[in-house]
């Protein structure tokens, strides 16, 4: 059985973080590790993740793309997903994931759906975003340094897919969803110049197609 490592970034988080790695353990995919990153919570934030028995590994500095880079490290499985933190995995989604990565497939990934913090109402997905969201992406391990890793920022999930869709990535994907999305007024990705940076990262991508003529 193919071995799935979850890595949970969190900062500041505890409550949410633990609701995600609830989600992992509650997978009928057995063969999973999960590796939280703590990406410089508060000694209060810390001591409550302690309280509610999560254990994780610290990443100094701060932005997502270097406590996924801290994770994938620790990480021991054949694959990969970066669940957010404030994020949470549906039942059955890393097999159904893991039905769709076959073959030569690099990456696969599912729908998401948008919640409101209590769970009871889906709103609106928005498809504006220039590349899956990590929380319901399965990729193999060997990929992701095979295209270049991550960088430092926030935004180093959608800039890795988008170079990697630029060098030959092979991707599949299910129809159904695999992950829900709190919303939240603190969600990175619907917050003040998130739509700059994607314009700007499809930008890139357009620089570089327009470089390689």
């Amino acid at each position: 059985m193919a071995k799935v490592s979850v890595v949970i970034p969190t900062l500041d988080r505890p409550e949410m973080t633990f609701r995600a790695f609830q989600s992992v353990m509650s997978q009928t995919h057995s063969d999973t590790e999960i590796v939280i990153v703590d990406n410089g919570s508060s000694p209060e934030n810390l001591a409550m993740m302690s309280s509610l028995g999560l254990v994780w590994i610290s990443e100094p500095l701060r932005g997502a793309g270097s406590a996924r880079t801290a994770g994938l490290a620790r990480a021991n499985g054949d694959y990969v997903l970066f669940l957010d933190s404030d994020d949470e995995l549906l039942p059955g989604a890393l097999t159904s994931l893991l039905q769709v990565l076959t073959g030569e497939i690099d990456l696969a990934y599912g729908g998401i759906r948008n919640v409101n913090q209590t769970g009871s109402m889906v709103l609106h997905q928005d498809g504006s975003n220039p590349a899956p969201l990590a929380s319901c992406t399965l990729v193999r391990k060997t990929v992701i340094d095979k295209f270049g890793g991550f960088t430092v920022d926030n935004f180093s999930w959608p800039r890795w897919y988008l170079l990697a869709k630029d060098r030959g990535l092979i991707e599949s994907s299910t129809a159904e969803s695999v992950a829900l999305r709190y919303i939240h007024g603190d969600n990175v990705s619907i917050s003040e110049n998130t739509y700059s940076k994607f314009f700007d990262l499809i930008r890139e991508k357009i620089a570089r197609r327009d470089a390689l003529g």
